[in-house]
């Protein structure tokens, strides 16, 4: 595809992916939707409990927050006592939370859409009254138009896929809500890109938890920047397209017509371990193998596809890099017998451990990237006595959808709420709700504003 086309190529497929209706959807592919979204929340509120945001909530009356009053508020942040915010603040901290434990949704290969479009969306629904059918829809339609980015662009090593082609998803389903041309604000969205890298989450940085909500906040600014009349230009994003990423791999991508029975979302995944996705395998194959007696574990040996292989190193001792290390993660689920969001201290046993794992990569899993991504771990004991296990695709990727209830469960540890069950039967059947305000904040008998608490 030629640099100059590009950007009439962007603004037809954000026309026409906005132009996507519920009704033409298939039934399965709608509910699908709504769990994606109910996940996206419960991360996000969990992520909002974390120390850095706690305190920021907490210390943050120049960005505007505020307790919530009886006057409807821009928007709220999916947090304890639900703050009061302006949409861009809103969207920014929780498109931050939606990442800090790497429990966000994502699609192959490679990007995680919904982490940018749910906070967004929510941003503008929550203002405007929206209701819960037509945020559905502009999820939807945002989604279709990430995910063919991220399929379509293949991104250099150092290249991190947040706060990017996420965002240009997010400003056309906000702009979808505003009722504004979705092409105006994905390109003001596209002019001001978020590059992100993924030395930041080697590191621990937490910082790096904003390219996401940087991300949001963009698509919600841009939304309002194009509705004010400002034009906005593909140059930075050529920029980052031909130097940030190896070009195009799908260049009709683009191109192709929409099929409502055969949209993006549907092939999305869900994280049930919080750690990078491409470790995902590899600690479902521990998991597999039971309880381990880690004192006769003499060394582990891991075998993945080449991508994954980003993850072959040691963490920096935080919680945040670690689950960026496939040793550690690997050694964390078979001390602990999972990889929850809350397995990730620094443990000197875990560590020890992880010092003797070794990541190799295998040619053939390689060549079945991104339809599978397979790992085999054999763990070799002190005896000499060998166990193995290889998995072909974690559990949570469409080729092994989880059970509803265990999205449902997850969704109840993350969220902490005496009303997560209400709010989860409500999320999951969103497009019923006439107002997404409503869904977070509640009028009392007495007629006083109430909050849900998480």
């Amino acid at each position: 595809m030629r640099v100059g086309t590009f950007e009439s190529v962007l603004s037809d497929l954000t026309e026409r992916a906005a132009a996507l209706q519920l009704s033409d959807i298939p039934t399965a592919t709608v509910q699908h939707a709504a769990l994606v979204f109910a996940d996206t929340v419960g991360v996000i509120m969990a992520g909002n409990r974390q120390p850095e945001l706690a305190a920021l909530l907490r210390n943050s009356t120049l960005l505007g927050i505020q307790q919530l009053s009886t006057k409807k508020p821009h928007s709220v942040v999916l947090s304890p006592s639900y703050p009061a915010a302006p949409p861009t603040i809103a969207a920014m901290i929780n498109g931050a939370a939606a990442t800090s434990l790497e429990l966000d949704e994502g699609v192959r290969p490679t990007g995680h859409p919904a982490a940018h479009i749910v906070p967004a969306v929510l941003a503008i629904a929550q203002e405007a009254g929206n209701s819960g059918e037509e945020v559905l829809a502009a999820f939807v339609s945002g989604y279709e138009v990430a995910a063919r980015l991220f399929q379509c662009l293949e991104l250099r090593g150092p290249v991190h896929p947040h706060g990017h082609l996420g965002a240009v998803g997010a400003a056309v389903a906000a702009a979808r809500l505003r009722r504004i041309s979705p092409s105006g604000a994905a390109l003001a969205a596209a002019t001001v890109p978020i590059l992100g890298t993924w030395e930041a989450c080697y590191e621990g940085a937490t910082m790096r938890n904003l390219y996401t909500g940087f991300g949001a906040s963009s698509a919600v600014a841009a939304v309002e920047f194009a509705a004010s009349g400002f034009t906005g230009s593909l140059s930075s994003l050529k920029t980052f397209v031909y130097r940030a990423s190896r070009g195009m791999r799908n260049p009709e991508m683009l191109t192709s017509a929409i099929d409502p029975t055969n949209l993006r979302i549907a092939k999305s995944y869900f994280k049930l371990h919080s750690a990078c996705s491409l470790s995902h395998s590899a600690i479902d194959a521990v998991l597999s193998m039971g309880s381990l007696d880690l004192s006769q574990v003499r060394n582990i040996e891991v075998e993945t596809c080449e991508r994954a292989m980003r993850l072959a190193r040691r963490s920096a001792g935080n919680p945040l890099s670690s689950r960026f290390s496939l040793p550690y993660t690997v050694a964390t689920a078979a001390k602990h017998g999972r990889a929850t969001w809350d397995a990730f201290s620094p443990d000197p046993e875990v560590a020890r451990l992880a010092s003797r794992v070794r990541v190799r990569d295998n040619p053939a899993m390689t060549a079945e990237w991104p339809k599978r991504l397979r790992a085999r771990v054999t763990i070799t004991m002190v005896t000499g006595e060998q166990v193995c296990r290889e998995v072909e695709n974690p559990l949570g990727h469409a080729s092994r959808r989880p059970d509803p209830q265990l999205l449902r469960q997850k969704f109840l540890e993350l969220s902490r709420s005496p009303k997560s069950s209400e709010l989860y039967a409500r999320l999951v059947a969103l497009a019923s709700e006439k107002d997404v305000y409503t869904l977070f904040v509640e009028t009392s008998d007495d007629g006083q504003l109430g909050h849900n608490q998480c």
